[in-house]
Formats: structure tokens, C-alpha cells, sequence
């Protein structure tokens, strides 16, 4: 109905209207294919990762940012370059809010997501989708909150994001390049587990107050991945 009510928006009531519209669509089309791909199958060959570590976190809104970064006509190297701007920001800006303990369910993006598109619409080179994505960043330093930043009982998962993430960039640097994704998609789990024992007597000499230590234990600094069979195994 809209469609039929709005011709002239879209480019409906001049000659040829039809077809360069169908034509739109479908490189569109492919676009949105392309990203399909990469959300549920890492691509690092490529450098758009992030689509999939979005997806990994639940943002089934994502899509709607990375079209409206590309044009129909981009090539397909233009298009995952600007895809891989818009996906980044929104992993950053996820992560941001999980260091500062901020809900981080899909629904929490959809302002700036909101924002972002009409300007993102009018980009047309990744100069120009990454200077817009960049005035929607947070204003503060992101990482500001790392050296406090714990595990609490509802951020399970964004910790276990963050140290995937984590592993995979010493192993990265260590040439054992495995992914992220071994640690996030893996036929067996990996699970958050703290350094530390739970029995505060044993360190009562550098940290006497027991809830000082608890609250120290549960820092990121002092959390690792295990394989669940590794961490039932050694209970």
C-alpha cells in the first residue's frame, strides 16, 4: 500500500521507474546475501569478522546498518569494506557497553542504529561511512572500565565474549591463529573459570578482607577459558 501511495519516492512514476528499482533490489540483494554468509560463517580471509561475532551476540538488527552503508553499484570489495566499518562499530560499541555493565541485548543498539542510517544512506565511499560512523561512538574512553571490570552473575556471556576474543589475539600474536570463533561456536563449549580457588584463608595475607578477594578473583584479568570436559574433570 505504501508503495502505491508514494510512487514518486521511490522512483515508480518516471520512465524506466520499475526497472532500475528491480535492479536496486537485486544488487541489494546480493549484498545482503554476501553478509548472510558472513554472520553465520567467519570470514577472515576478508576481513568482515565482526558480522559474525555480531551475530555470536544476538544483534539480529545488524543488517539494516551494513546495507545502508553500501551502495547498489559498490563492487564487492568496496561493499565488505564498508560492511566491515559498520560491523566493527557496532562490536565496539557492544563491548563498550558490556565493560561498563550497560545491557547489551539487541534492542539496546537500535537508536544508533536508527540514527546512523540516514546519513550512512547518503555515503557513498568507506571515507565517508567511517567519519559518520565515528560521531556516533561513544564519547568516553571504551576501555576505561577494564581494570575493574568482573564477572557478576548476569554477564556471563559478555565475558565470555571478551576473553574469546582476548585468547584468540595472544594466539594471534603467538602464530597459533585459531579464531575466536573456536572458543564461541565449538562442538565442545568452552567455559569462564577464575585462577584463583575459592577460599580466601589462602590469601588472606595480601588480602585479608574475604570480599575484597572474592570481588578481585572475579576480575578479567583473573578469568580463563577451559574446555568444559577439562573444568569437570578437575572440579
Amino acid at each position: 500500500l505504501w508503495v502505491k501511495e508514494n510512487p514518486r519516492l521511490i522512483g515508480l512514476d518516471r520512465h524506466g521507474g520499475y526497472f532500475r528499482f528491480m535492479d536496486t533490489l537485486i544488487k541489494l540483494a546480493n549484498h545482503y546475501a554476501m553478509f548472510l554468509r558472513a554472520a553465520h560463517s567467519v570470514d577472515h580471509k576478508n576481513g568482515v569478522q565482526a558480522i559474525y561475532f555480531n551475530h555470536v551476540n544476538g544483534m539480529n538488527n545488524q543488517m539494516s546498518l551494513l546495507l545502508a552503508a553500501v551502495q547498489p553499484g559498490d563492487s564487492v570489495p568496496e561493499a565488505r569494506s564498508k560492511a566491515s566499518l559498520a560491523a566493527n562499530f557496532l562490536d565496539l560499541t557492544f563491548v563498550t557497553r558490556a565493560l561498563a555493565d550497560e545491557p547489551t541485548d539487541a534492542r539496546q543498539f537500535q537508536g544508533v542504529i536508527n540514527d546512523a542510517i540516514p546519513q550512512l544512506r547518503r555515503s557513498r565511499t568507506a571515507a565517508e561511512v567511517s567519519s559518520i560512523l565515528t560521531q556516533h561512538l561513544p564519547g568516553n574512553d571504551p576501555f576505561m572500565d577494564v581494570p575493574t571490570f568482573g564477572m557478576r552473575g548476569t554477564n556471563y556471556r559478555q565475558v565470555r565474549y571478551l576473553l574469546a576474543r582476548l585468547t584468540a589475539y595472544v594466539e594471534s600474536g603467538c602464530k597459533a591463529d585459531v579464531g575466536a570463533e573456536h572458543y564461541l561456536d565449538s562442538p565442545y563449549p568452552w567455559q569462564v573459570e577464575h585462577v584463583f580457588a575459592n577460599h580466601p584463608e589462602r590469601y588472606s595475607a595480601e588480602i585479608p578482607d574475604p570480599g575484597i578477594f572474592r570481588s578481585l578473583r572475579a576480575r578479567l584479568g583473573v578469568l580463563l577459558l577451559l574446555p568444559s570436559s577439562d573444568n569437570a574433570s578437575f572440579n
